[in-house]
């Protein structure tokens, strides 16, 4: 279980400063800390974190919240709209790119380096099934989850994609609230 409570000495350290530093950051009401009945002075993980942040000092790298990255490979506009817009409402925030046609959308994945490809199935030129595979069969990209999406709903459908290496799947047109639980679940292994 990771540390949540640092004593002033040990803030100290995180910080790179004196433990004078400290104590004066407190007294001065800069970070904030409470005592213990023995009078030694506790800091929170939480207020630890937001004081580095609004002074500029450097978190350790265990501490950084890494952005998440998605890409949605789509080539209906309004589609891609709709996703955006309910990617840019998660905490934390993602990163988001696009891509109209499968072979765009594999050049991106090399580059991009996404945690999820929400992949429509039927594509211009490489379609989603093969794009799929590609993906799964890349050692490099074996981490990257896959939300198929498709406005041809059918079991096979459903059979095929998974079968090909895809995540999760969801038939358009899909709401807001399954949107977000998919990506969230997906994000979140």
């Amino acid at each position: 279980m990771e540390k949540e409570i640092f004593t002033t000495y040990e803030a100290s350290k995180i910080c790179h400063v004196d433990l004078s530093t400290v104590i004066d950051w407190v007294e001065k009401g800069l970070l904030p800390a409470y005592r213990t009945p023995g009078g030694h002075r506790r800091i929170k993980k939480d207020d630890l974190v937001e004081f580095m942040k609004k002074y500029h000092l450097p978190l350790p790298s265990e501490w950084e919240v890494k952005k998440r990255k998605v890409l949605i490979i789509d080539d209906e506009p309004k589609i891609v709209s709709f996703c955006i817009r309910v990617l840019k409402k998660l905490t934390p925030p993602v990163e988001v790119e696009t891509a109209e046609d499968g072979f765009t959308g594999g050049k991106k994945i090399s580059a991009f380096q996404p945690d999820l490809v929400i992949l429509d199935l039927r594509l211009p030129g490489i379609d989603g099934y093969e794009l799929c595979r590609t993906i799964r069969a890349d050692e490099r990209l074996k981490d990257i989850k896959i939300l198929a999406i498709t406005a041809y709903d059918s079991p096979e459908t459903r059979d095929k994609i998974i079968a090909c290496g895809a995540n999760a799947y969801l038939a358009k047109p899909f709401e807001i609230v399954e949107l977000m639980k998919s990506v969230q679940g997906l994000l979140s292994k």
